[in-house]
């Protein structure tokens, strides 16, 4: 899995056995927005330790969810929570009624995180601290989920699929949007009768939901009303998806994999298509052995898709990054270049002292989280915290302090907003 650093550059979770104390162990890599190594670190302990998921948290850091035990019968699912720095500060396990792992996970309102295991759509709740605070089924043996991503107003989406548990399994893609509490505000399954899947979804300013997924083989794109009814599915090549962000323009940004048939091998791909889900183009990356997608960030110019590559020989597998620029994207009907869903974040002045005005473009009517960070990615301020505003220009002035009121030091920052699906990151420097 992978996400963006506040500072810029991103961030590959994964695992390794190349190094640490155990079989495998939880492998952190920070890069640059050039794929250039800031650091690494290596977690574990005696048995093997796997991460699944990372996502970013509310104070700077990070956390994964993912698995942790002796195989293939032992394993627990693991939750560990970093600094900004990849150092870890706590981490916690939670066994099952049988082997389980960990497969996504969010951070809540809180402070506190959900997970969500690979198998039965089973749900962990915890505190801030990572202690337990409930457990919840929603789903049958067989039932797999794939991800679990935010949705407006504090609730998730919770994708997968649900198998008739047959010798041949049926799959009938789900799709679950869920309150933050974790009860249920929609559930609906989708099934043309071809092995449906759903892997990740997203909300759209209106209220519609897009989902992707695979159906029948092949890579499937969906939309639906609110209430999870079908407007529209377009079909693209894929043999995997592991990605959806919504861009600039109405349309659609996909991480895939894809089949190389020059090489007989897998391949990752970034997928745009126009806001009917019509395919505008599909740009491959790898192909030497077997490259899979397994997460998509976007950026400012295209997005980067993160995943896992087979060394030629096939004596194992290396974290993945590919960056896709997109400069010379198709051109739409209006016969602009179609923008991607990045928040291009500039301060005035800058260099500043005492304080400086961060402007950018709110491309969509949303609430928007917008903070500072120092240049070792920690936290400083934060600016707006999910303040409902409408699209167009804003305006926001930072005086120079931080949360508790106290002048910073001189340096470098970095502004970071999140509006919806639409992300971006400032550069600035306090001069004093």
């Amino acid at each position: 899995d992978a996400v963006a650093l506040p500072g810029g550059g991103y961030l590959l979770a994964g695992k390794t056995a190349s190094s640490g104390a155990g079989g495998d162990d939880v492998y952190l890599v920070a890069v640059d927005e050039d794929g250039a190594v800031l650091w690494e670190r290596v977690h574990g302990g005696a048995a093997h330790d796997v991460a699944r998921a990372v996502i970013r948290t509310d104070d700077g850091g990070f956390a994964i969810a993912g698995y942790t035990g002796i195989p293939p019968l032992d394993y627990r699912v693991l939750l560990m929570k970093f600094d900004a720095a990849g150092d870890l500060e706590w981490q916690n396990s939670f066994a099952g009624d049988g082997p389980v792992k960990g497969w996504d996970l969010v951070q809540t309102a809180d402070q506190g995180y959900l997970i969500v295991t690979e198998y039965d759509f089973h749900l962990i709740r915890t505190d801030a601290e990572g202690a337990l605070a409930w457990e919840r089924d929603l789903g049958v043996p067989g039932d797999r989920a794939i991800s679990l991503s935010e949705a407006s107003g504090g609730a998730f989406f919770l994708t997968g699929y649900h198998s008739d548990g047959s010798l041949t399994p049926e799959h009938d893609a789900r799709l679950l949007k869920l309150s933050g509490g974790g009860s249920v505000l929609l559930d609906r399954t989708y099934d043309l009768g071809v092995q449906d899947q759903a892997h990740a979804a997203l909300e759209l300013a209106g209220g519609d939901l897009v989902f992707c997924g695979l159906s029948g083989g092949t890579g499937s794109l969906w939309r639906t009303n609110s209430g999870g009814n079908v407007i529209w599915r377009k079909a693209f090549p894929a043999k995997w998806v592991s990605g959806l962000v919504a861009t600039a323009d109405g349309g659609f940004l996909i991480a895939a994999t894809t089949w190389a048939y020059e090489n007989g091998q897998y391949q990752v791909a970034l997928t745009q298509t126009d806001a009917d889900g019509e395919l505008l183009y599909q740009t491959e990356a790898g192909g030497a052995a077997f490259d899979l997608s397994q997460a998509l960030v976007p950026t400012a110019d295209g997005a980067v898709i993160a995943g896992s590559a087979q060394a030629p020989d096939g004596s194992g597998y290396d974290l993945l990054a590919v960056r896709f620029v997109v400069d010379s994207a198709p051109v739409s009907a209006a016969g602009d270049v179609a923008p991607l869903a990045g928040l291009d974040l500039r301060n005035h002045p800058n260099p500043f002292n005492p304080g400086t005005t961060i402007s950018f473009v709110n491309p969509a009517p949303g609430h928007v989280r917008l903070e500072i960070f120092d240049f070792r990615g920690r936290h400083v301020r934060t600016l707006l915290d999910g303040q409902s505003l409408p699209a167009g220009p804003r305006d926001i002035f930072w005086d120079g302090r931080d949360a508790r009121g106290r002048s910073v030091a001189a340096g470098v920052y970095f502004s970071r907003a999140v509006s919806g699906s639409f992300t971006g990151t400032g550069r600035m420097t306090l001069v004093k």
